[in-house]
């Protein structure tokens, strides 16, 4: 017997739809619930094994909607992974620092990170 995990991809994608199309990508090939951070706020995340978080960068990080549904947890999911769309994908482990101090002061553990 096979047990499945509950798993929610949660994204903000404000300037081409890039950061949706990879959100929808991952949720079609993982059979996921795909949430937009506004749709997120309204839902219980920390009922999840995992939620991945992703947006574009913008000045560095990733959108403020973002930042601040993880700043407004009082329970955090149990894990968590973080994707981004940036025009320079090397820069992926200073550009997702914010978010990944955020999920860390939360005491979720990010499991990877993943830019595109």
């Amino acid at each position: 017997m096979t047990t499945s995990r509950s798993i929610a991809i949660v994204y903000a994608s404000v300037h081409h739809g890039n950061t949706h199309q990879v959100a929808d990508a991952m949720s079609a090939e993982l059979s996921t619930d795909r949430l937009t951070v506004e749709e997120a706020r309204g839902v219980d995340l920390s009922r999840y094994d995992l939620v991945g978080l992703g947006s574009g960068i913008y000045f560095g990080r990733h959108h403020r909607s973002l930042l601040e549904l993880v700043d407004s947890w009082k329970t955090p999911p149990r894990q968590a992974f973080i994707f981004s769309t940036a025009g320079l994908p090397f820069l992926r482990w200073f550009q997702h620092a914010a978010l990944r101090n955020s999920l860390s002061q939360k005491g979720c553990p990010v499991l990877s990170e993943f830019c595109c």
